[in-house]
């Protein structure tokens, strides 16, 4: 790894708001604001390139192995610099369309698999842990509690399946933040 012994200025069209890290004996150059990174590669910064799309993060080579970005933004901006455990996750509140956007600080967040797909829509819904039934004509929550599925109820509106999922996970302890967000977000 090359040690520097004068890091060399960054190009005069970077964000203003830049802050110098070094991850894994690698400079990095980040942008909270704009997502945008910088990597020192001998004397000159070179722009990480974003993911092609919403379902390709960007993604850095580090020491032989490709890393995501948000998660290194994560480690030293949402972590004070810690790694990251198995149980945690890094979510993107809003997932953009392949730009530097989707790593901006503002719409990433360290939280549990289960915090990590509440604001994916998936099926008939658009809340976490709420289907449409079509025998019976309603809509129904379910949630896993302790990797066993509990089913909660029946109701007449799916705001009122995805109101009863947000309670019930927080009646047993779960960190319904991001499902919350994603209610009042649709709900007003």
């Amino acid at each position: 790894h090359p040690q520097y012994t004068e890091i060399p200025p960054l190009p005069p069209d970077v964000p203003s708001d830049i802050k110098h890290f070094t991850h894994e004996e690698v400079q990095l150059a980040y942008s909270p604001s704009t997502g945008k990174c910088y990597r020192l590669l001998t004397t000159k910064w070179r722009l990480i390139k974003p993911g092609t799309s919403n379902k390709t993060y960007t993604k850095i080579k580090i020491n032989g192995s490709k890393q995501q970005l948000h998660r290194i933004v994560a480690q030293h901006f949402l972590n004070a610099g810690k790694p990251l455990s198995i149980t945690e996750h890094v979510d993107h509140r809003k997932h953009a369309d392949g730009t530097h956007q989707q790593d901006t600080l503002l719409n990433l967040r360290i939280t549990s698999n289960r915090g990590n797909h509440a604001n994916q829509k998936k099926g008939s819904s658009r809340f976490a842990g709420v289907c449409w039934h079509v025998r019976y004509n309603k809509w129904y929550a379910q949630i896993l509690i302790n990797n066993q599925r509990k089913h909660i109820g029946y109701f007449q509106s799916e705001h009122e399946a995805a109101k009863a999922y947000i309670e019930t996970g927080e009646e047993h302890g779960y960190d319904m933040t991001i499902a919350r967000e994603r209610f009042q977000s649709v709900t007003g």
